[in-house]
Formats: structure tokens, C-alpha cells, sequence
């Protein structure tokens, strides 16, 4: 119970961490967007919202979260919440970390939309 407690605060601050970058990188994203436009030389009648390099267009942002809620299984959920936040882990552990947010990454739309648009 108590651990459900004191879990309840860290999820929500980690939703709205997570949340707040994800309107920031879209703040940021606009903002080049905006200053490559203010540096390009727009054809007459041109859209500002031109995919056209020169006016920005060609910027994009992804928000790729890796985050081992994501696992299905609860003993390896569990397995990574409650690893130490340490730069002395196990090899083991160090290898397992990559293979899990090698798995998350496979499984995340905006890594695959990433990956897609950088073989165009």
C-alpha cells in the first residue's frame, strides 16, 4: 500500500515531465521553423507552411520515450523501477538495460516514423 502511495506522485510528475518536453519540442520545432523562414527567400504567394526547405518545412521533431512500463510483464517492470540510479552496474544488468529499450524502440511508433523518414 504504502509503495502505491508514494508511486502515485512519481508517475504523475513523470506524465507531466514528459508532457511539459513534448510541448516544448513542439515549441522549439516552430521557433527553427520560424527563423529559417525569416532567413529564406519565399516565392510570391508562397505558403508559410511550406514543406520546401528553405521555408522550414523540412524540420521535425520526434518524442521518442523509452520508458520499462511499457513491458507487459510485471516481474520486469518491476526488475527495472528498481534498479539504482548508479554508474556501477553489473554487465548483466547493463546488457539487459539495452536489450529492453532495444525491444521499447522496436515497439515505438515515433521511433518507426523516424526511422522511416530518415530513408526518404
Amino acid at each position: 500500500m504504502a509503495t502505491s502511495v508514494l508511486r502515485i506522485p512519481m508517475i504523475r510528475y513523470n506524465f507531466e515531465t514528459i508532457q511539459l518536453v513534448r510541448e516544448k519540442l513542439k515549441e522549439w520545432t516552430e521557433e527553427i521553423r520560424g527563423k529559417r523562414r525569416q532567413g529564406a527567400t519565399p516565392k510570391e504567394g508562397a505558403d508559410q507552411k511550406s514543406p520546401e526547405p528553405a521555408a522550414g518545412g523540412d524540420i521535425q521533431s520526434y518524442m521518442i520515450v523509452v520508458d520499462p512500463d511499457f513491458f507487459p510483464s510485471a516481474s520486469e517492470r518491476a526488475f527495472f523501477n528498481h534498479l539504482p540510479t548508479s554508474f556501477a552496474l553489473l554487465p548483466e544488468t547493463v546488457d539487459r538495460i539495452r536489450e529492453a529499450a532495444r525491444r521499447i524502440l522496436v515497439q515505438s511508433p515515433e521511433f518507426q516514423r523516424l526511422l522511416r523518414n530518415l530513408r526518404e
